[in-house]
């Protein structure tokens, strides 16, 4: 199956712009595609939907931070573009089990 070349260009920003804010209505006036045909191909695609892919691409990036250094945890996550640290700290633990803090120990 092929897949179209809208799909994979959404897929680069994403893997290469995903400190930016995003929302769907921005991929719709962009590609002037319905946002609900962008999530429901996207997903078929790539397994999930644009915004699942894009939180997964933060969240692994925020990872490597959380390694590599010794910044704070809303420095993070302002840093993978998520501004309200509270969210992150939710979506870190529900994709990967823990804390951004307790992962961060666990690693070291």
């Amino acid at each position: 199956m092929s897949c179209p070349t809208y799909l994979l260009e959404i897929r680069h920003t994403l893997d290469n712009l995903f400190m930016n804010p995003f929302n769907l209505q921005d991929l719709e006036n962009s590609y002037h595609i319905s946002k609900y045909r962008i999530c429901r191909e996207f997903a078929a695609a790539f397994g999930k939907p644009p915004l699942r892919y894009l939180n997964d691409v933060r969240i692994e990036a925020a990872k490597n931070l959380l390694l590599s250094g010794d910044k704070r945890i809303h420095e993070i996550a302002a840093e993978v573009g998520i501004e309200n640290t509270t969210h992150f700290i939710n979506l870190f633990k529900q994709r990967t089990g823990v804390t951004p803090l307790a992962y961060r120990e666990l690693n070291q």
